[in-house]
């Protein structure tokens, strides 16, 4: 739970007070949300590690990219 919440704080810095911008689907279980400050949030709901606009993502998992 510690590393579940840690992990949502250090996010919620980053995106607080932005706006989200756009979000695309790539595949139908990977994601790409970026805001206005510059994050990007790159998301994979697969099983398996995918590759999404060059980054790979964990399956199951995120990856933030950029930001302030």
């Amino acid at each position: 739970m510690v590393e579940a919440y840690a992990a949502y704080q250090a996010f919620y810095e980053q995106v607080t007070g932005a706006r989200i911008i756009d979000h695309q689907i790539i595949t139908k279980d990977t994601r790409q949300v970026r805001y206005d400050n510059g994050v990007q949030v790159l998301l994979n709901y697969e099983e398996d590690e995918a590759l999404i606009n060059g980054a790979a993502v964990p399956g199951g998992g995120y990856l933030i990219k950029g930001g302030p």
